[in-house]
């Protein structure tokens, strides 16, 4: 019933630890660590007007593809291309993705239409309810919606709710503060709100950032 509207082993290197006076560690993760192989989807990995950069679009199918989802949702659907590939890598998945407006709209003519067996729910993730079985039993939550505090405190809380014992949190746009990478990205852009400082405040959680990328990912459970 859709809505109506493993983790890496414990033997890894940690490279580097991202530590404020707060609960949460950021540790960045090497991409063979993560034992997946990058893959371009159908359309390739182009970086459009927002959503994941081109590098990081082979680096988040491997993990899709590793993860093989059987549901999922997204919150901060823009064109929904991310849900899309998330489907080319797990077929089979049930997947529904989550925005406060229908920015399918806006989608280029030569991306075609989005495909129909995503849910799209045209809601704000602060008051969106699913059916009770989903809650605890997702495979996959990809969280780039409101980068402000309340919005991504607000939507990494929803995916906790949502996600299984194992399964997967990838959000995007995870800045860590003070490094020149971050500031390039965090303040000369729109993205200049960091999501993992909110992490870092409100959250008892063990994330790893994927080198060379502003992917952050959780295990739940570890």
């Amino acid at each position: 019933m859709t809505p109506s509207i493993v983790a890496p082993g414990a033997t890894r290197r940690r490279r580097r630890d991202y530590r404020l006076a707060c609960r949460a560690v950021v540790e960045d993760i090497a991409i063979a660590e993560l034992g997946i192989e990058r893959i371009k989807p159908r359309r390739g990995p182009r970086k459009y007007e927002s959503g994941l950069m081109a590098r990081e679009v082979p680096v988040f199918c491997g993990i899709v593809k590793k993860e093989a989802p059987r549901r999922a949702v997204e919150i901060g659907t823009w064109w929904g291309l991310s849900s899309e590939m998330i489907l080319e890598m797990s077929p089979d998945c049930e997947i529904t993705t989550i925005d406060y407006k229908d920015q399918k709209v806006t989608r280029l003519p030569e991306l075609g239409p989005p495909d129909p067996r995503i849910n799209f729910v045209i809601e704000d993730s602060r008051t969106v309810r699913f059916p009770r079985e989903w809650y605890g039993s997702v495979d996959l939550v990809f969280v780039d919606g409101n980068h402000r505090r309340n919005g991504v405190v607000n939507d990494t809380r929803l995916a906790m709710s949502l996600i299984a014992p194992g399964g997967l949190i990838i959000w995007h746009d995870l800045l860590v503060p003070g490094g020149d990478r971050d500031l390039d990205k965090g303040l000369k852009s729109k993205h200049k709100y960091y999501v993992s400082e909110y992490l870092y405040n409100d959250f008892p959680l063990r994330v790893f950032r994927v080198d060379n990328t502003v992917l952050g990912l959780h295990w739940f459970g570890s």
